[in-house]
């Protein structure tokens, strides 16, 4: 039996330039949560510091990821299976 095909939007298995440099900036981000939510922790801040801390790690992880070349595209893409 066949596997399925599967259209990629991506196109060739590179992420190219914007690609790596969205990546970049989005671990980037992700360490400088983390060290944040450590701190929190770590002072035993009410957890309401937390849950706003999540809302602004969502809120610009959104913005980031919809500003990459198919950041207004639905569907399957490289890596996602």
């Amino acid at each position: 039996m066949n596997a399925p095909t599967v259209e990629v939007a991506s196109g060739p298995r590179s992420i190219g330039s914007q690609g790596a440099a969205v990546r970049t900036q989005l671990e980037r981000m992700q360490q400088e949560i983390q060290g944040l939510r450590r701190t929190i922790r770590a002072q035993q801040r009410p957890d309401e510091e937390m849950k706003a801390l999540f809302r602004e790690e969502r809120e610009r992880d959104s913005k980031l990821l919809a500003s990459g070349r198919n950041g207004d595209k639905v569907g399957a893409f490289e890596g996602a299976m």
